[in-house]
C-alpha cells in the first residue's frame, strides 16, 4: 500500500515522500525520494520509459490539497 509522507515540518521546507508498506521502503523515482511539488514528482515518476501515465493515478488520488 502506498503512503503519502508529509515532510513539511522538516528543515527542508515543503517536501513529501512515498512509502510502500508492502516492501517496507521509501520509494525512489528517477533517483529522488523527496519532492516539493506534484509536478516534480510526476516528472520523476514518468521519467521511467516503461511506466504508463495511468500508473500515476495510484499516487495522485492520495495527494493532499497543499501539494497542488
Amino acid at each position: 500500500m502506498k503512503r503519502f509522507i508529509d515532510l513539511r515540518l522538516s528543515e527542508t521546507g515543503y517536501k513529501f515522500a512515498w512509502y510502500d508498506t508492502i516492501i517496507d521502503k521509501f520509494e525512489e523515482f528517477n533517483g529522488n525520494q523527496t519532492w516539493d511539488t506534484r509536478k516534480e514528482f510526476l516528472s520523476d515518476f514518468n521519467a521511467h520509459e516503461k511506466r504508463h501515465i495511468h500508473d500515476a493515478d495510484r499516487y495522485i488520488v492520495l495527494f493532499p490539497q497543499w501539494v497542488y
